[in-house]
């Protein structure tokens, strides 16, 4: 009995090996690289891709410090912009600059990796000035930033980690040394 039940621990731990991940390191995307006043059509970092509805994506610096916004020539930054993962990230935050006045609304809608979408209203969530902190949400897939201040609405200091899925062939090789593991079981027991 008890070499079955040395056996069965270390088949929990062959099991959880490849679950087992390295501690992710925070990525953040200040774009401190773009010049100001110029124009993109879509930007691209690593695991993140940011569009526009408008099609124009603005670099705004200043005092060193650049923000994006989602451009409507000549109207300013009152498109809405998404922001697209290729994998899904956690723990995210970033900062959002505007008016903020009463009566105007900024809403994020959420699409978490579980398939669930969240609306989350931006103002309203404002801690430590302008931070906006989603990582009470859990792993995120994409996030489309809407707002209606005719001003305008800037972006900046989107800070995350990568969410860690396990590849289809761990789940499977977990899977099937845990049958290998129970098929050993039942024969000691017959035995």
């Amino acid at each position: 009995m008890k070499s079955l039940t040395r056996i069965a621990g270390r088949a929990a731990i062959a099991a959880a090996l490849p679950f087992a991940a390295a501690a992710a390191s925070a990525t953040t995307i200040d774009f401190n690289d773009l010049s100001s006043g110029t124009n993109y059509g879509t930007l691209n970092y690593e695991n993140t891709t940011i569009s526009s509805s408008t099609g124009v994506i603005t670099a705004i610096v200043s005092q060193g410090d650049a923000r994006i916004c989602a451009n409507d020539n000549p109207w300013g930054c009152i498109g809405e912009l998404t922001v697209s993962f290729d994998n899904a990230v956690e723990n995210l935050t970033f900062d959002i600059g505007g008016v903020n006045n009463p009566g105007l609304v900024a809403v994020a809608e959420v699409s978490l990796a579980n398939g669930m979408t969240q609306f989350v209203d931006l103002f309203g969530t404002s801690i430590n000035g302008n931070l906006q902190d989603l990582s009470s949400l859990g792993a995120i897939s994409n996030l489309i930033l809407r707002h209606d201040d005719t001003l305008g609405v800037s972006y900046d200091n989107f800070s995350f980690n990568v969410a860690d899925v396990p590849e289809p062939s761990a789940v499977l090789s977990m899977l099937l040394g845990l049958g290998l593991v129970g098929t050993a079981i039942h024969r000691r027991r017959r035995a």
